[in-house]
């Protein structure tokens, strides 16, 4: 079984995390910090954990937060010296995040500087919620930062929906702002970077599916593989819903794929704009999920396509009903299925295909081209 996720903060980890910081700070109370930290915390989950050390750091460290600020940053991992890292770092996330906004540009800076070491994502966004204009005026400087830790901060930590976080409601409801920096970063020669590039654009396609749309309907176009690969990776919502980007999505229409024996749903697009031909850029996206409404109704109008055309070619069939046997009971007999009217025969047609695609979903998948 494997071990629970709150066991990633632990007594040992809090006793080596005071260490660290007292080699820093001749007067931090360890052992005061660590009973604090400790105290209740094997009956807590992550996140409660988490709180706990963050409050025992508001017990022992300065009330100044700027001394505060200076030891946490010497405490950091610095040529090869040991620090604060990993796991560590939540609680301080949490403490920068309760008292750095009010000094805004000093918490940036250590939270830019904390990130390297374990990610920044979760203290940032107080000051986001703060000061959006200001927040986003100095992250938005950090897109060309060589540190690809401090460039994917500038995109994981404004997504409007981060797991684990605080929500964005102000990015929620207008996520323009965002968009500059997710432009910047769009090409960044580190996959980590553009995939947080493409998670963030998907949490706006919850709410924004028309913005994203446009949005990857203006990066595609000779876009290189790298990029490609992002914008699908962007699509997920938009795919899910239905909603593909510009003139992609113009002309949908549902085919059987064989793949490895099985048949699939696919969806087909048509970009008369282009007019390109099987254009591979957002390929066999794997959504292990049902087919939603519009592909139902697809999926409907071109099974009646085939009910009708089966109809027209099928032989009438004047079979007779079977004699009775004198040895059988009639009710062992076999007995014809009731005829069923074409609309009746279409629906279960349609229940099966849909239960397959669920029984199939773990292998499952669209495809989605240009023709």
């Amino acid at each position: 079984m494997p071990e629970p996720l709150k066991n990633l903060l632990h007594q040992a980890l809090v006793a080596d995390m005071a260490d660290r910081i007292a080699a820093n700070a001749p007067t931090f109370d360890t052992s005061r910090f660590v009973a604090l930290a400790t105290d209740g915390l094997g009956a807590l989950e992550l996140m409660e954990r988490s709180a706990l050390i963050r409050d025992a750091l508001f017990a022992t460290l300065p009330d100044d937060f700027t001394k505060a600020a200076a030891i946490l940053k010497a405490s950091l991992p610095a040529s090869g010296r040991p620090g604060l890292s990993g796991w560590m770092l939540l609680p301080v996330n949490q403490f920068i995040a309760a008292r750095g906004p009010d000094h805004f540009d000093l918490g940036l800076d250590l939270l830019k500087a904390l990130t390297p070491h374990f990610t920044a994502e979760f203290g940032i966004r107080q000051f986001i919620h703060r000061d959006q204009q200001r927040a986003l005026a100095i992250i938005s400087r950090w897109v060309g930062d060589p540190d690809r830790h401090v460039r994917r901060l500038a995109s994981e930590g404004t997504r409007p929906r981060l797991p684990w976080a605080m929500r964005l409601p102000q990015l929620v409801k207008d996520p323009a702002p965002i968009l500059p920096i997710l432009t910047a970063l769009i090409d960044d020669p580190e996959d980590y970077v553009r995939r947080s590039v493409a998670n963030s654009l998907n949490d706006i396609a919850k709410d924004h599916p028309d913005l994203v749309a446009a949005f990857i309907a203006s990066n595609i176009e000779g876009a290189s593989p790298e990029r490609r690969r992002m914008l699908k990776h962007a699509s997920r919502t938009l795919l899910k819903k239905g909603r593909l980007w510009g003139g992609y999505g113009a002309d949908m229409r549902t085919t059987p794929l064989e793949r490895r024996g099985h048949v699939r749903r696919g969806v087909g697009f048509r970009n008369p704009r282009q007019q390109c031909r099987r254009d591979r850029a957002i390929a066999d996206d794997r959504l292990r999920h049902p087919p939603r409404e519009g592909r139902r109704l697809a999926l409907a109008q071109d099974l009646q396509m085939q009910d009708d055309h089966a109809r027209t070619r099928a032989k009438p069939r004047n079979r007779a009903p079977p004699r009775p046997a004198a040895d059988h009971h009639p009710a062992l007999l076999p007995r014809r299925a009731p005829h069923r009217h074409p609309r009746q025969r279409l629906g279960k047609r349609i229940s099966k295909l849909l239960a397959r695609d669920a029984r199939l979903s773990s292998t499952g998948g669209f495809l989605v081209h240009c023709t």
